[in-house]
């Protein structure tokens, strides 16, 4: 009997170790026909551009392929490198019950292989499109399972970094879409960085001198080496989105519409207008007129507490405004290209301007400007005499 109960056992076991080895497969084949088809369905996302609708593949939809936004001419380059492209699963492999990895191979046109640096724009791209030597290149996917089969968010960096690298390295002479584009968003860059003398040099302003307009910046303040503007300049980019569109084409000019969209400042009204912030203001302004021995009015002083404000409060500016310009890119005789700016290009530091916008009444002036002469002489910035002098006619402005 008790080599019969063996026996059984023996049988009872060896069933169960089948039973469960064909659960597990079973299980696995399922799995690994789900995860073909989750892959199929995102890689044609992929394909077709539309990086956003992938969210609800992922972990998290906060994820770098759901938030990709290419730049236009990494856009156009994407579309004709993917015109032609196939893609095949080529492994799945699952990790206990909750983690896979999938490896897909993309066959695709390789800009590279396509590119010369003597051709045009469209010659390029058209050729991108009809190009059938295809470069393969492969990725592989994490994927996790909480009750459902989705791609792990942290995983998505490889393939967004291989999209917008599609159009490195190419280069494309003269005046084009994509140089003039190019300009104006380095153009831009450079101004939220608080470079604007850089961003100028990449500027003629028609009915200026060039000098002139280094000039008046220096006597705003307006300089990479004050801190507080470069500051502000930072935190206001920061918070505003701008979007690039080329809407004219001619043989010489293209011009670029920028709508940009940034936090309302005049939010920040009440605190400008404080007491303590106009009577600072009132003395560098002050000072700067009548004290500072100097031909050359520099006003920057007076600019910085109100650019302070703006850094102690702009986290509390809950409205948008929204302003459209157009700028018009040339290219002179040495082959450079610029911004051409004139009275009707808008004022290139708008927000900068908002700055003299005070809401201050006579009565206030008064009182801001006697309040100004008490302060620069307490700072020992005046003297005495230079009190006296001045206290009978202070006002500014008047």
């Amino acid at each position: 009997m008790k080599g019969l109960a063996k026996k059984t056992t023996a049988v009872t076991l060896s069933v169960a170790v089948i039973g469960t080895s064909f659960l597990t497969s079973g299980c696995n084949l399922k799995d690994k026909k789900e995860l073909k088809e989750l892959t199929g369905e995102y890689m044609d996302l992929i394909l077709k551009g539309k990086f956003d609708k992938t969210s609800d593949l992922y972990t998290d939809e906060d994820n770098d392929i759901s938030n990709l936004i290419l730049d236009p001419f990494n856009e156009q380059v994407f579309t004709a490198a993917m015109k032609n492209a196939s893609y095949e699963v080529k492994d799945v492999e699952i990790s206990g019950k909750d983690e896979a990895e999938v490896t897909v191979e993309l066959l695709y046109a390789d800009p590279q292989e396509v590119y010369d640096e003597d051709m045009e724009i469209d010659e390029f791209l058209e050729e991108l499109e009809d190009s059938e030597e295809l470069t393969d290149h492969e990725f592989t996917f994490t994927l996790v399972n909480d009750d459902e089969w989705l791609f792990d968010a942290e995983s998505a960096g490889d393939l967004a970094e291989f999209i917008t690298s599609l159009d490195d390295d190419l280069v494309f002479k003269g005046l084009n879409e994509v140089n003039a584009l190019a300009l104006v968003q380095n153009y831009y860059e450079l101004i939220g960085e608080g470079k604007v003398a850089e961003a100028f040099d990449l500027v003629v302003f028609e009915g200026y001198e060039q000098e002139d307009i280094s000039d008046t910046l220096t006597g705003l303040g307006i300089t990479e080496d004050n801190s507080t503007f470069t500051e502000f300049m930072t935190a206001y980019a920061e918070r505003t989105s701008n979007t690039f569109e080329v809407i004219d084409v001619e043989d010489d000019c293209i011009t670029v519409e920028v709508t940009s969209v940034s936090p309302d400042t005049e939010e920040l009204n009440d605190y400008i207008n404080s007491e303590d912030v106009m009577v600072r203001v009132y003395a560098e302004v002050l000072y700067a007129l009548f004290f500072s021995g100097s031909n050359e009015m520099t006003l920057g002083p007076a600019l910085e507490p109100i650019m302070q404000v703006m850094i102690d409060h702009i986290d509390e500016i809950e409205g948008t405004v929204e302003n459209t310009r157009t700028l018009e890119v040339m290219e002179d005789e040495d082959g450079e290209l610029y911004i051409l700016m004139d009275e009707d290009s808008g004022n290139p530091l708008e927000t900068v301007e908002g700055y003299s916008n005070f809401d201050v009444s006579d009565e206030d002036t008064v009182a801001y400007g006697s309040a100004a002469l008490e302060l620069l002489l307490e700072e020992g910035r005046i003297t005495r005499e230079d009190y006296d002098t001045y206290s009978t006619f202070f006002i500014y402005g008047n």
